[in-house]
């Protein structure tokens, strides 16, 4: 399982890391994530809450300006069947928002007025493949409960403007 694995290589790396230590000055380790990152660093943290001093956690937004993020509202398919062209390198293992109006419900809001229209046509424009089992952590990592961790943890999030 993806969640497992990965939570884990980022243990096995700090471990290394203090094996190493006679080339490495470092006594401490802040763990940063940004959107997916922030998803692993998160969870991460609820599984090993002692091997962190402190995590950085941006570009993850759960609160009332993120969108849908459902099945039905990101629409997925896979990339190749959405667009032959771009995609066409893609196996059947990428997946990308189906639609514009999609992507609008997975990444964007209209919560007061912080959706750029011209910013969501450029998104779709540039819409990456991510692979099926990204979104099988995901859905199992957010929210995890992290009682035990109890260093420090900054939350960068938008503010409107």
């Amino acid at each position: 399982m993806v969640l497992e694995m990965q939570p884990d290589n980022f243990k096995r790396l700090r471990i290394l890391s203090n094996r190493a230590n006679s080339w490495s000055q470092f006594t401490k380790y802040t763990h940063v994530g940004h959107s997916f990152g922030t998803i692993l660093t998160l969870a991460f943290l609820a599984k090993y809450p002692t091997l962190s001093d402190g995590a950085i956690a941006t570009g993850q937004i759960l609160s009332t300006y993120g969108g849908a993020a459902t099945q039905a509202g990101f629409g997925w398919q896979y990339a190749h069947q959405n667009n032959p062209t771009l995609y066409a390198d893609y196996g059947s293992g990428y997946i990308v928002p189906g639609s514009e109006s999609n992507i609008q419900q997975g990444f964007f809001s209209v919560v007061d007025g912080l959706m750029d229209p011209k910013a969501l046509a450029y998104a779709n424009q540039i819409k990456n493949p991510a692979t099926v089992g990204d979104f099988h952590s995901i859905l199992l990592s957010v929210g995890l409960p992290a009682p035990d961790y109890t260093a420090p943890l900054q939350v960068r999030h938008p503010t409107p403007l």
